[in-house]
Parts: structure tokens; sequence; C-alpha cells
């Protein structure tokens, strides 16, 4: 059986310190660089995830509403109006909410009403 020595373990990302006193408070030290996706990422992520529902959505939608012959194609067409009009409100949210919460430093019912905002100014 193998043994285990401290030299072999990976070193964690993030170790904790204690200060002084017992009785003083506990600080997070981190050696790492913390990247953060850009907000124009997050959006068109978001913008193309949407999109795949929206497609969905209107294809099944008119399928199911409109059973004739022929509707395959028809069918498509809506689902790709979906997926336009999804990917533009999906992506346009999610910028918008990030570029607020790396704004403002806070994760707020705020960021959420403005990216509100901005997507109904689309509309």
């Amino acid at each position: 059986m193998p043994s285990s020595s401290s030299s072999s373990r990976a070193k964690p990302a993030i170790h904790l310190e204690v200060t002084g006193d017992l009785n003083d408070e506990v600080r997070e030290v981190t050696d790492e660089f913390v990247f953060k996706t850009p907000c124009l990422i997050t959006g068109l992520g978001a913008g193309v995830s949407s999109a795949m529902l929206g497609y969905l959505f209107g294809f099944g939608g008119y399928w199911i509403s409109q059973r004739t012959s022929g509707t395959l194609r028809l069918a498509n067409q809506g689902g790709l109006h979906s997926a336009k009009a999804f990917s533009v409100l999906g992506g346009l949210y999610a910028g918008v909410s990030c570029f607020m919460q790396r704004l403002r430093q806070k994760n707020d019912a705020v960021n959420a009403g403005a990216s509100g905002c901005a997507t109904g100014l689309v509309l």
C-alpha cells in the first residue's frame, strides 16, 4: 500500500490564516488570479442557448398547432423566428445583468430590474 506523504498532495487553491488572537476573524488568502468571463461572452453564450430553446418552442408550437401536410418547412420557419427573438432577448438580459453586477459590485434585484428594462426597450 503506497504511503501518503504531504509533498505529493496538491496545493489547495484557498487556505485560511488566523492572525493574532483566536478571537480575531479568519481571513481568506488566495495566491491565484481569478478569471472573470467578459460580459460580452456571457451575453453571447446566453444568446446561443436561448436561441436553441426558442427554436424548440417555435418549432414544437407550430408543429402541434398546425397538423396538416407540408408543415415541416413552415414549422422550421416558425422555429427560426422564435430562435431570433429568444437569442436577442436572452443574450441582452444576461449581458446587461453581468455588466450591472460588475459595475455595482453587487448581485441584487436592481441588476435584474435594469436588465429587464434594457430588454424591454428592445421589444
